[in-house]
């Protein structure tokens, strides 16, 4: 008696054995890693770009509260029988304070100073630099900051004077 194999025979590239071969698991890996690239490489791309609109926004909120301090302080010596001056930088009032000469209001480092006092910390703010309007009622103040990047964002803005005059920037550098 002859005993039949009762399994029927099969084509398999593999002959029978469970499993992946060698070159199907090559390529797998292949691909999961190129998927790892394009992941990581977007994520570092997306981090640069929230740190530089976050950047930008902090840029921009410390400029308004610039731009508040520095109207209050025009308005506070827009005064009868006052000027103001620009001197190295320094937005100058020839309204005095006592002992201490004339007001001022500039930025040194990251410190808003007014009247020699520090008053606020801005650290957005690289610098701001005070210059004439060629009208000689208008005082151009540009504030800007360098980005990590070495981009350079500025905002201008004037300032009108109603009873005084600007006089004529002695030395015009920027801060004080």
């Amino acid at each position: 008696m002859r005993i039949l194999n009762k399994t029927p025979k099969t084509h398999n590239a593999r002959h029978g054995k469970g499993g992946f071969t060698l070159v199907e698991l090559c390529v797998v890996l292949a691909l999961l890693a190129i998927l790892a690239v394009g992941i990581t490489s977007f994520s570092v791309l997306m981090n640069g770009f929230a740190a530089e609109a976050s950047e930008e926004t902090a840029f921009w909120e410390e400029n308004a509260a610039l731009k508040s301090e520095l109207r209050r302080w025009i308005a506070e010596n827009d005064v009868n029988g006052k000027s103001f001056y620009i001197e190295n930088g320094v937005l100058k009032s020839t309204n005095t304070v006592e002992g201490q000469g004339a007001k001022s209001i500039y930025l040194a480092g990251s410190a808003l100073m007014v009247d020699g006092v520090q008053k606020t910390e801005y650290n957005a703010i690289d610098g701001i630099v005070f210059t004439n309007h060629s009208d000689g009622r208008l005082i151009k103040c540009t504030v800007y900051q360098i980005t990590e990047s070495g981009a350079r964002n500025e905002i201008d803005f004037l300032f009108s004077v109603r009873a005084a005059q600007i006089t004529a920037s002695t030395g015009g550098g920027e801060n004080g």
